[in-house]
């Protein structure tokens, strides 16, 4: 493993507003370890297995 890397303050400073300056934070999409995305195709994904069994009977 790679040793830790100590910078001192105009470097860390500038590292980290290059980091920053890039960084998206998607917000209210993340929910509870899970993408909104995520969330609403296993929620369709239920409701089709749902649908499918209620049909079947």
């Amino acid at each position: 493993m790679e040793p830790l890397k100590l910078f001192d303050d105009q470097t860390a400073e500038r590292t980290a507003a290059h980091f920053f300056s890039h960084y998206h934070d998607p917000g209210i999409q993340k929910w509870g370890g899970f993408r909104t995305g995520q969330w609403m195709r296993s929620i369709k994904k239920e409701k089709n297995r749902q649908k499918s069994l209620h049909n079947s009977n």
